[in-house]
């Protein structure tokens, strides 16, 4: 099954949200908790967690885009 990775609601209100940081590539393993990658906006950095355990299936928003609540940046391919 393919679980969607998105951006989550930051609270930030209507800022601009951009990709930082890839901590995994496609294929790697991962489990629930696993930090997948760094979102920054103005001030402030968030990691986005692993939501299930599988391998990371895809990366949709490299490093560098901008980005909103909801748009999916990537797919794990769940066990």
């Amino acid at each position: 099954m393919s679980v969607h990775i998105v951006v989550p609601d930051l609270g930030a209100g209507d800022v601009e949200i951009c990709v930082s940081t890839w901590f995994v590539e496609p294929g790697d393993p991962v489990v629930v908790g696993d930090r997948l990658l760094e979102l920054l906006i103005p001030g402030m950095t968030f990691d986005v967690p692993a939501s299930c355990t599988g391998k990371l299936a895809s990366i949709d928003k490299r490093e560098g885009d901008v980005v909103g609540t909801g748009d999916r940046l990537g797919t794990i391919q769940a066990e």
